[in-house]
């Protein structure tokens, strides 16, 4: 590459069609057709002139993409990085929360368009239930009695102005006056928690620890009215068996067997055959039992399914069913069908690469290439229903916004495929690499072009400033939120497409600058270009993500434009990962000085940092 320096920043900003808050009005809706040149895979998909979005099923845009990105934001500040301990206690309270918001929704029965806006908590936590789309249907089904109607109001809460979640169109009012709870619950809520003994009915009041180690690390506690002790093992057990002696006595069919293995839809007719088989006899199994646990459950069940297989019955039981029901029981503690404290937890994995950088939203067409490759990736969907296919942050995004409609939601998949497309966000990252890698295999088959923009060189486009995108609170949000949670397993389904994994513990930089160290600028020595050090202003630290708005529009050659010199300034961007780029300096993640280029080799980062920062500057 020609030995020069960058040229000077343009000296003024512009917007180059990116879309103003909730301002799509300008922009085709209809894309007429994609052309894939030659120039088109290598350069990244650049093209001219800015990239007309599509709607898809109406409710996919880039406004509700927007708006959804808004959301996350908010959310992003929700959590206790200092005292764990909070932390569960914060989103258990959210939990119960939510469980009141649902029966809000269910008697008050409000207008989609004109229903209160939820609490942010409360917020997060239906969210997270929505991107578990089959769990959330079953449960819909359960408290409903059918599909839900109700979708996250995006362009609502977006459009609230200022820097707090502070409805005034009622909603709070409408949350008091229903649950006697109030609108808004700090992280550091100390109330006691209410529990309801599953011996003798007794109403329990536990401290905030007490509470989380029995929801959180299946700790028991003894009812101070009948001495039994009660964990989350033996609520769930205890629940799963009112639920069988339920059906005996009334023919209501269990959580975990309401939806068609094929399809998804509800079938509650495969549900009662299945279960007539199951339980004929079980509804007194454990009547009078003080030590009810799974490893009781467990073992009738095993003992049932030999009598089912040695009287020829098992035959006419589904063979997903026991695992299905097994799974919206054991352990939950709540009569919904999955642990949305733990979905919330590793929903923040994909919340932090949202906001934390790994796309540059801002840039030019990044919204609108997305809208378009969602489409894409249903198609491949469709094309392929019997792979497991990931999709990139910019598809994921799209995908989750799709699931906040959860009706439009459902009724597109079983329209368009015959079948719910489920989303399941406790995959193992293994799964996702190699799954990964088919997925890119396929789409460069059927579509010729690159799928993920970490595999192909980067494309050389216009950048503007996250506030012509974003209200002030996503910039308050952006600067409170300075780390990323990484769940131990899963991670928001996406988690292949993470450019910056953890450093290993063993690297020379990982001691210097662990995880979770504070950032700062120190002088270094970097090898520049012509192979001669320099010295340097960089910032270092084990967990933040570099500024990134390069105003004289220069990417490195391999996705990751930390720009050069004084010029890199803004709020977002999330850099390193052996990224290459001529342009990217080299301490900015994990302090590791390597190659003949500036950024050459690891330079990881795991996490966010500040805003409007100037992340390498020359001191010649």
């Amino acid at each position: 590459m020609e030995n020069r320096r960058p040229p000077s920043p343009p000296t003024s900003r512009r917007s180059f069609g990116i879309p103003k808050l909730l301002g799509v009005s300008g922009f085709v809706a209809k894309l007429k057709a994609i052309k894939k040149t030659s120039t088109h895979e290598k350069s990244g998909n650049a093209t001219d002139g800015p990239v007309p979005p599509i709607e898809v099923d109406v409710v996919v845009t880039v406004d509700s993409a927007v708006a959804h990105l808004g959301l996350l934001h908010r959310f992003s500040v929700l959590e206790d990085k200092d005292d764990q301990f909070a932390d569960w206690a914060f989103l258990c309270r959210a939990e119960e929360r939510y469980l009141l918001w649902l029966d809000l929704l269910k008697k008050q029965r409000p207008d989609p368009d004109r229903m209160p806006l939820p609490p942010l908590d409360v917020a997060m936590m239906w969210h997270a239930h929505m991107l578990n789309p089959l769990r959330y249907l079953e449960d819909c089904y359960f408290i409903f009695g059918g599909p839900c109607r109700y979708a996250i109001p995006f362009l609502r809460m977006h459009a609230l102005p200022g820097v707090e979640y502070n409805p005034d169109d009622g909603s709070k009012e409408a949350w008091v006056a229903f649950t006697n709870t109030p609108f808004t619950v700090s992280l550091s809520d100390g109330h006691l928690f209410n529990l309801t003994c599953i011996w003798c009915s007794a109403k329990l009041s536990l401290h905030r620890d007490s509470f989380v180690k029995l929801r959180m690390k299946n700790d028991s506690i003894k009812c101070g009215n009948c001495k039994r002790p009660i964990s989350a093992d033996n609520i769930s057990a205890k629940r799963f068996l009112s639920d069988v002696s339920l059906y005996g006595s009334s023919g209501q069919i269990l959580k975990g067997t309401a939806l068609d293995e094929v399809t998804g839809a509800i079938n509650v007719a495969k549900a009662k055959k299945d279960l007539s088989a199951m339980f004929s006899s079980m509804s007194a199994k454990f009547s009078g039992s003080t030590t009810i646990n799974w490893a009781h459950v467990e073992d009738a069940m095993r003992t049932q399914f030999e009598l089912l297989r040695a009287t020829n019955l098992l035959k006419n039981v589904r063979k997903s069913t026991m695992p299905k029901i097994f799974r919206a029981y054991k352990n939950i503690t709540t009569h919904l069908t999955l642990d949305l404290v733990a979905a919330v937890i590793r929903q923040r994995g994909f919340t932090g690469k949202m906001v934390g950088g790994f796309v540059n939203w801002t840039e030019r067409d990044t919204l609108a290439r997305a809208t378009i490759r969602y489409q894409m990736f249903l198609d491949l969907t469709k094309k392929e229903p019997n792979s497991f296919l990931v999709p990139t942050l910019d598809v994921d995004l799209m995908w989750h916004t799709h699931q906040c409609y959860p009706q439009r939601y459902q009724n597109y998949g079983l329209r368009e495929m015959k079948r719910i497309i489920n989303h399941d966000d406790s995959v193992e990252s293994k799964v996702l690499s190699t799954s990964f890698e088919s997925t890119s295999s396929l789409w460069k088959h059927y579509f010729n072009e690159i799928y993920s923009p970490h595999a192909g060189n980067a494309s050389t486009v216009a950048r503007t400033h996250m506030e012509l995108i974003f209200p002030p609170y996503v910039i308050h949000a952006a600067s409170n939120a300075v780390t990323i949670t990484k769940p131990a397993k899963g991670d928001g389904n996406c988690g292949i497409n993470d450019p910056t994994p953890l450093p290993a513990r063993g690297r020379r930089s990982q001691a210097k600058h662990p995880v979770g160290a504070p950032v700062q600028a120190v002088d270094a020595m970097i090898r520049g270009r012509s192979g001669v050090f320099e010295r340097a202003r960089v910032l270092v630290g084990g967990c933040f993500s570099c500024a990134s708005t390069c105003s004289w529009m220069q990417y490195g050659n391999d996705f990751h434009p930390w720009g050069h010199a004084s010029y890199i300034q803004g709020p977002l961007f999330w850099g390193g990962g052996d990224c290459g780029a001529h342009t990217c300096g080299a301490l900015a993640g994990c302090g590791s000085v390597n190659g003949s280029r500036f950024g050459a080799g690891s330079c990881g980062g795991c996490g966010t940092g500040g805003l409007s920062i100037v992340c390498f500057s020359r001191l010649d």
